[in-house]
């Protein structure tokens, strides 16, 4: 999808109402709830944010997604945006999500302009409400890996998620837990969870 016409056409949809639970269903695990919903039952949450960056290259519009490091915790090995836990010395959440985003993978946030926000969204294995930002740079982002965080980087064109549909099947997670959700494969991953959860509301906003 080429990269001016998208941002464009992103600035004026995301002034509008989002699709939030409508969208985020269709990537969700069974029995998944609306996000206020959760919060209502668990009103002590964490905040995190997380940055879904998109960038040109050669005609296509990439995502940065990354590879979580085997940390032995629930989110281990996982594909996720950049992103982490509100800090109290954070003035915004637009800061945490920048401040994160170069903590994990080293973008500057100077090459980082935020264009709008998605629907936030509450992951209860971990007690976190996530706020996601839309932001874009222009060109490939340079990046550094932290290493304790961070196993590698994936920068999967958008028409991917536009064009290969949601798969359905039980799989193991890195962790070895069986999973029974939705998925979107690349290369030899697969992107569950919150992270597809928040792809399909994008996908949502893009085609509607």
């Amino acid at each position: 999808m080429e990269f001016a016409s998208l941002v464009n056409k992103l600035i004026s949809r995301l002034q509008k109402p989002l699709p939030g639970h409508e969208a985020h269903i269709l990537a969700a695990p069974k029995r998944r709830l609306k996000t206020e919903d959760y919060l209502s039952q668990n009103p002590s949450y964490k905040s995190g944010c997380v940055i879904i960056l998109i960038f040109p290259d050669e005609g296509l519009t990439r995502m940065v997604l990354m590879e979580r490091a085997d940390a032995g915790n629930i989110h281990s090995g996982q594909i996720s945006f950049p992103g982490g836990r509100r800090e109290m010395d954070d003035r915004t959440l637009e800061e945490t999500a920048l401040r994160e985003t170069y903590e994990e993978v080293g973008i500057d946030p100077a090459e980082i302009k935020i264009i709008g926000r998605l629907s936030d969204l509450y992951i209860p294995v971990s007690n976190y409400l996530v706020h996601p930002f839309l932001a874009i740079t222009q060109h490939l982002p340079l990046t550094k890996l932290n290493e304790a965080e961070v196993k590698s980087i994936l920068l999967p064109p958008i028409d991917i998620f536009m064009i290969d549909a949601l798969k359905q099947g039980h799989f193991h997670s890195q962790s070895g837990e069986l999973i029974d959700a939705p998925y979107y494969p690349y290369e030899s991953h697969k992107i569950w969870g919150a992270t597809a959860m928040m792809i399909s509301e994008l996908v949502y906003v893009i085609k509607n």
